[in-house]
């Protein structure tokens, strides 16, 4: 059975230029200033997640599958919206020292290699997540 997909607001400054490879939406989690001053909803993204445990006794470990569906932005605040490919960066975060949080991205599984074969086509042609 497949994950519920839920669609959530991407907040950003509409002055800053949206299509970068850092987003208004990470700029949380890179350290960026996420006050509620100036920002505005600037388009949507649709998504599921869910989470594969290693086995019973390791609950904690295991895969985090993130499945996309769309991402769709304003174009009363995305100028040229249908010219940008967005990019995410997915980031943890644990407790800190008093009310602050520790973040650390989450690596990307990449399953392309240099030289192609059945299974992934060769780095160097593809682009994208996964080609």
């Amino acid at each position: 059975q497949e994950p519920l997909a839920i669609s959530y607001n991407i907040w950003g400054n509409p002055t800053n230029e949206a299509g970068k490879r850092k987003g208004a939406a990470a700029g949380s989690a890179a350290g960026g200033d996420w006050s509620s001053k100036g920002m505005v909803c600037l388009g949507e993204l649709n998504m599921s997640i869910s989470w594969s445990p290693t086995s019973i006794r390791k609950s904690e470990e295991g895969q985090l599958m993130i499945n996309v569906n769309f991402i769709k932005f304003y174009s009363m605040y995305v100028s040229d919206w249908y010219k940008i490919n967005p990019w995410i960066d997915v980031f943890m975060s644990t407790p800190g020292p008093g009310d602050s949080r520790l973040w650390a991205q989450v690596k990307r599984w990449d399953p392309r290699k240099l030289v192609g074969s059945s299974s992934a086509r060769s780095k160097l042609t593809t682009v994208g997540a996964y080609g």
